[in-house]
């Protein structure tokens, strides 16, 4: 349990090294608190309240969510439903203060240094944009599930993995969607796919097997637990691999 005039010193000799703008903090929010979803970045809600309480708590210091209702003029259930996520990203510290009273600790909000958030925002910039890049250099070529349903069948051959013919439909759509909308998490596929996620969970594993799909982990400072995403071989060399372009027998169909 912290004292209050130590949160106080820290605040003033560590947090604000610099105070910065709203619009300055709403931008590394962004970046913070962004969720992805088909490879597409999705803002969170009340991104502006959110830059707001956090400005205020570099001018002002630490604060109680009575006080953040009081200066910023909104309701305290406000204060609470736009601060909590970021409390949930260690962005901010809720600490509980010594007064030297009876009865339940007081409860302040203690914000991150700036030029941390500042560095954390950057290292997940960097991991979106590795993302980005890795898709560009996939989706050279966009096969069709004919094409796809081949080369797996083929490859699966090729490394002596046990395989059923049922099961080459799936997989292939999984595969389409990688080269079309890129990495992917499980999740994502069984969005678009609007199967069981089991049922994706067993398609993917396979294709990891096979070296078709790569499993990679989405993991920076800004996330509390990493992701498994899933990045396709590039079709080039998925073609190399085989040994041939993949092309479907007269007669075969979906």
């Amino acid at each position: 349990m912290e004292n209050i005039e130590e949160l106080n010193n820290y605040n003033l000799h560590a947090v604000q090294e610099k105070i910065p703008n709203v619009q300055e903090i709403q931008g590394l929010l962004e970046t913070l608190l962004m969720s992805e979803s088909n490879n597409k970045y999705i803002l969170p809600k009340n991104i502006d309240a959110k830059a707001k309480i956090l400005r205020t708590l570099y001018e002002n210091g630490p604060e109680e969510r009575g006080e953040l209702a009081r200066i910023l003029d909104i309701s305290r259930t406000s204060v609470y439903e736009n601060i909590e996520p970021l409390v949930k990203e260690g962005i901010v510290k809720k600490v509980p203060i010594q007064t030297g009273k009876r009865g339940a600790p007081r409860r302040v909000y203690l914000p991150m240094k700036f030029t941390e958030l500042e560095k954390l925002a950057k290292e997940k910039n960097v991991e979106i944009a590795h993302i980005g890049k890795y898709n560009s250099g996939v989706a050279q070529e966009i096969p069709n599930i004919q094409e796809l349903k081949v080369a797996i069948r083929e490859l699966l051959n090729l490394r002596d993995i046990a395989f059923c013919e049922k099961t080459l439909g799936s997989r292939a759509k999984i595969l389409e969607i990688l080269y079309k909308e890129g990495p992917a998490t499980l999740d994502e596929i069984k969005d678009i796919l609007d199967v069981p996620k089991l049922k994706i969970y067993n398609d993917v594993r396979r294709l990891v097997k096979s070296g078709i799909i790569i499993q990679k982990i989405l993991k920076n400072s800004a996330m509390r637990t990493p992701k498994n995403i899933y990045c396709p071989m590039k079709f080039n060399e998925l073609e190399k691999l085989i040994g041939k372009k993949p092309r479907a027998p007269e007669g075969f169909f979906l």
